[in-house]
Protein backbone atom coordinates (compact mmCIF):
# COMPACT_ATOMS: atom_id res chain seq x y z
CA UNK A 1 0.00 0.00 0.00
CA UNK A 2 2.60 2.06 -0.48
CA UNK A 3 2.46 4.95 -3.28
CA UNK A 4 3.71 7.67 -4.12
CA UNK A 5 1.60 10.58 -6.26
CA UNK A 6 3.36 11.41 -9.59
CA UNK A 7 1.86 15.20 -9.66
CA UNK A 8 3.77 18.50 -8.39
CA UNK A 9 3.16 21.56 -6.68
CA UNK A 10 4.72 24.96 -7.15
CA UNK A 11 5.03 27.61 -5.18
CA UNK A 12 5.97 30.97 -6.48
CA UNK A 13 5.58 34.62 -5.58
CA UNK A 14 3.97 36.94 -7.69
CA UNK A 15 1.79 40.40 -7.44
CA UNK A 16 -1.25 38.91 -8.52
CA UNK A 17 -4.63 38.88 -6.62
CA UNK A 18 -6.14 35.46 -5.43
CA UNK A 19 -9.11 34.07 -5.89
CA UNK A 20 -11.95 35.02 -3.02
CA UNK A 21 -11.96 32.17 -1.80
CA UNK A 22 -8.91 31.73 -0.10
CA UNK A 23 -8.41 32.88 3.34
CA UNK A 24 -5.06 33.50 5.01
CA UNK A 25 -5.01 32.39 8.72
CA UNK A 26 -1.23 33.68 10.31
CA UNK A 27 -0.26 32.78 13.99
CA UNK A 28 2.27 34.37 15.97
CA UNK A 29 2.27 37.71 13.55
CA UNK A 30 2.11 41.16 14.46
CA UNK A 31 -1.38 42.62 13.34
CA UNK A 32 0.31 45.44 11.34
CA UNK A 33 1.01 42.77 8.73
CA UNK A 34 -1.46 41.80 6.59
CA UNK A 35 -1.99 41.15 2.81
CA UNK A 36 -0.90 44.93 1.60
CA UNK A 37 1.98 44.97 3.61
CA UNK A 38 4.71 45.74 1.10
CA UNK A 39 7.09 43.93 3.54
CA UNK A 40 5.59 40.87 2.81
CA UNK A 41 6.14 38.44 0.25
CA UNK A 42 3.02 36.95 -1.34
CA UNK A 43 3.28 33.47 -2.06
CA UNK A 44 0.80 31.99 -4.73
CA UNK A 45 0.28 27.82 -4.58
CA UNK A 46 -1.16 26.54 -7.78
CA UNK A 47 -3.10 23.55 -6.94
CA UNK A 48 -2.89 20.35 -9.13
CA UNK A 49 -5.76 19.90 -11.50
CA UNK A 50 -7.63 16.55 -10.84
CA UNK A 51 -8.48 13.86 -13.24
CA UNK A 52 -12.44 13.45 -14.68
CA UNK A 53 -12.25 10.08 -12.96
CA UNK A 54 -14.40 9.22 -9.49
CA UNK A 55 -13.34 5.97 -7.58
CA UNK A 56 -12.90 4.55 -4.37
CA UNK A 57 -10.04 4.17 -2.56
CA UNK A 58 -6.81 5.19 -1.55
CA UNK A 59 -5.45 4.02 -4.98
CA UNK A 60 -7.36 6.83 -6.66
CA UNK A 61 -6.23 10.03 -3.85
CA UNK A 62 -5.96 12.17 -6.73
CA UNK A 63 -9.24 11.80 -7.86
CA UNK A 64 -10.74 12.42 -4.23
CA UNK A 65 -8.41 15.68 -2.53
CA UNK A 66 -10.31 18.39 -2.44
CA UNK A 67 -8.78 20.28 0.30
CA UNK A 68 -4.94 21.89 0.58
CA UNK A 69 -3.55 23.68 3.67
CA UNK A 70 0.09 25.38 3.49
CA UNK A 71 1.88 25.87 6.63
CA UNK A 72 5.06 28.21 7.20
CA UNK A 73 6.94 27.83 10.62
CA UNK A 74 10.07 30.22 10.80
CA UNK A 75 12.37 29.50 13.84
CA UNK A 76 12.44 33.36 14.99
CA UNK A 77 15.69 33.05 17.27
CA UNK A 78 14.35 30.04 19.10
CA UNK A 79 10.28 31.67 19.16
CA UNK A 80 8.90 30.25 16.01
CA UNK A 81 6.39 32.04 13.83
CA UNK A 82 3.81 30.18 11.65
CA UNK A 83 1.49 30.99 9.23
CA UNK A 84 -0.97 28.97 7.43
CA UNK A 85 -3.53 28.98 4.31
CA UNK A 86 -6.28 27.23 3.79
CA UNK A 87 -8.47 25.80 -0.31
CA UNK A 88 -10.27 23.80 -1.81
CA UNK A 89 -9.64 21.89 -5.16
CA UNK A 90 -11.80 24.48 -7.28
CA UNK A 91 -10.40 27.73 -5.61
CA UNK A 92 -7.69 26.69 -7.92
CA UNK A 93 -4.78 27.81 -5.80
CA UNK A 94 -3.60 29.12 -1.93
CA UNK A 95 -2.56 32.60 -1.56
CA UNK A 96 -0.55 33.79 1.18
CA UNK A 97 1.30 37.01 2.55
CA UNK A 98 4.44 36.10 4.81
CA UNK A 99 7.80 38.15 5.70
CA UNK A 100 10.63 37.26 4.46
CA UNK A 101 12.81 34.50 5.70
CA UNK A 102 13.78 30.60 6.06
CA UNK A 103 11.34 28.74 6.27
CA UNK A 104 9.90 25.08 6.94
CA UNK A 105 7.09 24.44 4.67
CA UNK A 106 4.67 21.75 4.94
CA UNK A 107 1.65 20.90 2.86
CA UNK A 108 -0.81 19.02 3.48
CA UNK A 109 -3.30 17.66 1.36
CA UNK A 110 -7.11 15.58 1.62
CA UNK A 111 -10.54 14.96 1.73
CA UNK A 112 -13.25 17.63 3.43
CA UNK A 113 -16.14 15.91 3.07
CA UNK A 114 -18.27 19.63 3.66
CA UNK A 115 -16.66 23.22 4.38
CA UNK A 116 -16.18 23.02 8.43
CA UNK A 117 -15.54 19.26 8.83
CA UNK A 118 -12.27 17.87 9.75
CA UNK A 119 -10.40 17.00 6.88
CA UNK A 120 -9.07 13.70 6.37
CA UNK A 121 -5.42 13.44 5.91
CA UNK A 122 -4.62 11.87 2.49
CA UNK A 123 -1.18 13.10 1.20
CA UNK A 124 1.63 15.35 2.25
CA UNK A 125 5.02 17.29 0.82
CA UNK A 126 7.57 19.33 2.99
CA UNK A 127 10.81 21.67 2.48
CA UNK A 128 12.88 22.67 4.64
CA UNK A 129 14.52 25.63 5.53
CA UNK A 130 13.80 27.50 2.40
CA UNK A 131 14.70 31.38 1.63
CA UNK A 132 11.33 33.36 0.71
CA UNK A 133 13.22 37.05 -0.66
CA UNK A 134 11.32 40.12 -1.23
CA UNK A 135 11.58 41.24 -5.48
CA UNK A 136 12.22 37.60 -6.92
CA UNK A 137 10.35 35.21 -8.27
CA UNK A 138 10.81 31.92 -5.84
CA UNK A 139 9.64 28.27 -7.40
CA UNK A 140 9.33 25.70 -5.07
CA UNK A 141 9.03 22.00 -6.21
CA UNK A 142 6.84 19.48 -3.72
CA UNK A 143 5.77 15.87 -4.76
CA UNK A 144 3.05 15.03 -2.48
CA UNK A 145 3.22 11.44 -1.29
CA UNK A 146 0.16 9.62 0.12
CA UNK A 147 -0.41 8.83 4.03
CA UNK A 148 -0.75 5.09 4.17
CA UNK A 149 -2.23 3.09 6.85
CA UNK A 150 -1.69 -0.50 6.63
CA UNK A 151 -3.89 -2.50 9.55
CA UNK A 152 -2.43 -6.17 9.45
CA UNK A 153 -4.82 -9.16 11.22
CA UNK A 154 -5.38 -12.76 10.36
CA UNK A 155 -8.47 -13.32 8.43
CA UNK A 156 -9.82 -16.14 10.28
CA UNK A 157 -9.29 -17.11 13.77
CA UNK A 158 -10.53 -19.85 16.10
CA UNK A 159 -13.50 -19.57 18.41
CA UNK A 160 -11.67 -18.53 21.45
CA UNK A 161 -8.42 -18.41 20.21
CA UNK A 162 -6.06 -15.41 20.53
CA UNK A 163 -4.78 -13.04 17.97
CA UNK A 164 -2.85 -10.03 17.26
CA UNK A 165 -3.59 -6.73 15.23
CA UNK A 166 -0.81 -4.57 13.90
CA UNK A 167 -0.98 -1.25 12.22
CA UNK A 168 1.52 0.72 10.40
CA UNK A 169 1.77 4.50 9.44
CA UNK A 170 3.95 5.30 6.87
CA UNK A 171 3.67 9.39 7.10
CA UNK A 172 6.53 9.68 4.20
CA UNK A 173 7.30 13.20 6.10
CA UNK A 174 9.49 14.17 9.32
CA UNK A 175 7.38 17.18 9.92
CA UNK A 176 4.30 14.83 10.72
CA UNK A 177 4.31 12.71 14.24
CA UNK A 178 1.87 10.18 15.10
CA UNK A 179 0.22 9.44 19.13
CA UNK A 180 2.67 7.49 20.79
CA UNK A 181 0.17 5.27 22.64
CA UNK A 182 -3.67 4.93 22.80
CA UNK A 183 -6.12 2.91 21.38
CA UNK A 184 -5.59 3.46 17.61
CA UNK A 185 -8.45 1.14 16.83
CA UNK A 186 -12.22 -0.85 17.61
CA UNK A 187 -13.37 -4.32 17.05
CA UNK A 188 -16.86 -4.39 16.16
CA UNK A 189 -18.89 -7.38 16.39
CA UNK A 190 -22.29 -6.44 15.15
CA UNK A 191 -23.16 -2.92 17.12
CA UNK A 192 -20.84 -4.00 19.89
CA UNK A 193 -18.10 -1.78 20.00
CA UNK A 194 -14.64 -3.04 21.89
CA UNK A 195 -11.23 -0.51 21.93
CA UNK A 196 -8.07 -1.92 21.16
CA UNK A 197 -5.31 -0.28 23.30
CA UNK A 198 -2.11 0.00 21.22
CA UNK A 199 1.59 0.97 21.97
CA UNK A 200 4.34 1.69 19.89
CA UNK A 201 6.59 -1.19 18.43
CA UNK A 202 9.15 0.70 16.26
CA UNK A 203 9.74 3.86 14.65
CA UNK A 204 11.93 4.14 11.28
CA UNK A 205 12.14 6.39 8.53
CA UNK A 206 8.71 8.08 9.06
CA UNK A 207 6.89 4.57 9.58
CA UNK A 208 5.03 4.25 12.93
CA UNK A 209 4.36 0.47 13.53
CA UNK A 210 2.07 -0.63 16.49
CA UNK A 211 1.03 -3.75 17.74
CA UNK A 212 -2.22 -4.16 20.65
CA UNK A 213 -1.37 -4.22 24.31
CA UNK A 214 -2.58 -7.69 25.40
CA UNK A 215 -3.24 -10.79 22.98
CA UNK A 216 -6.82 -10.34 21.73
CA UNK A 217 -9.21 -13.38 22.05
CA UNK A 218 -11.74 -14.31 19.68
CA UNK A 219 -15.45 -14.27 20.81
CA UNK A 220 -16.85 -18.11 21.46
CA UNK A 221 -19.39 -17.92 18.68
CA UNK A 222 -19.26 -17.66 14.80
CA UNK A 223 -18.94 -14.87 13.81
CA UNK A 224 -17.85 -11.57 11.79
CA UNK A 225 -15.67 -9.15 13.15
CA UNK A 226 -14.02 -5.73 11.97
CA UNK A 227 -11.11 -3.88 12.86
CA UNK A 228 -11.60 0.30 12.24
CA UNK A 229 -9.09 2.73 12.15
CA UNK A 230 -10.48 4.59 14.95
CA UNK A 231 -10.92 8.92 14.23
CA UNK A 232 -9.43 9.73 17.75
CA UNK A 233 -6.55 10.92 16.58
CA UNK A 234 -5.71 13.90 14.88
CA UNK A 235 -2.92 15.99 13.63
CA UNK A 236 -1.88 19.76 13.70
CA UNK A 237 1.16 21.16 11.35
CA UNK A 238 4.07 21.42 13.27
CA UNK A 239 2.04 20.06 16.28
CA UNK A 240 1.15 23.74 17.07
CA UNK A 241 -2.30 24.01 18.32
CA UNK A 242 -3.18 27.34 16.71
CA UNK A 243 -3.16 25.51 13.38
CA UNK A 244 -6.06 23.60 11.37
CA UNK A 245 -6.75 20.21 12.65
CA UNK A 246 -6.21 17.35 10.39
CA UNK A 247 -7.83 13.73 11.24
CA UNK A 248 -5.39 10.51 10.67
CA UNK A 249 -8.07 7.94 9.64
CA UNK A 250 -12.04 7.40 9.24
CA UNK A 251 -13.37 4.56 8.28
CA UNK A 252 -16.92 6.78 8.28
CA UNK A 253 -16.19 8.46 4.89
CA UNK A 254 -18.44 6.03 2.29
CA UNK A 255 -14.64 6.91 -0.21
CA UNK A 256 -12.40 5.62 2.31
CA UNK A 257 -14.00 3.61 4.62
CA UNK A 258 -12.27 -0.07 3.21
CA UNK A 259 -8.88 1.31 3.98
CA UNK A 260 -9.45 2.14 7.42
CA UNK A 261 -11.15 -1.45 7.66
CA UNK A 262 -10.00 -5.22 8.16
CA UNK A 263 -12.26 -8.15 8.60
CA UNK A 264 -11.52 -11.34 10.34
CA UNK A 265 -13.99 -14.34 10.42
CA UNK A 266 -14.23 -15.75 13.57
CA UNK A 267 -14.96 -19.78 12.89
CA UNK A 268 -15.33 -22.89 14.86
CA UNK A 269 -12.45 -25.53 13.91
CA UNK A 270 -9.38 -24.66 11.55
CA UNK A 271 -8.91 -21.79 9.54
CA UNK A 272 -10.60 -21.16 6.19
CA UNK A 273 -8.92 -22.79 3.77
CA UNK A 274 -6.47 -21.20 0.78
CA UNK A 275 -6.49 -22.08 -2.88
CA UNK A 276 -3.46 -22.04 -4.56
CA UNK A 277 -3.44 -22.47 -8.82
CA UNK A 278 -0.63 -22.76 -10.24
CA UNK A 279 -0.36 -22.91 -14.09
CA UNK A 280 2.90 -23.98 -16.14
CA UNK A 281 3.19 -24.35 -20.20
CA UNK A 282 3.84 -27.78 -20.93
CA UNK A 283 7.40 -28.85 -21.54
CA UNK A 284 6.67 -30.36 -25.25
Amino acid sequence: MKRILSFFVFLAIFSIIGCSAIFDNTTNVPPNQNLDDPNLAKVVIPLPEAPNAKAVGLPNTMSNTNYYHVAFRNDNNGSPIYHQATATASCGRIEISVPVGIYDILLLAGYQAESGKTPLLLASSYVLERSIILGNVNQINMTLATFDIDITAPSSVILAGQYNVEIEINTKNPLIDTPRVGALANLYLGVTQYPINFKIDSIENNVFKYINLQPLTAPIVPSTGSIKFDTSYYYRPFNNTHLNLWAYGNPNYPLFSPYFTKTINFIECQAMPEVEIIITWPTE
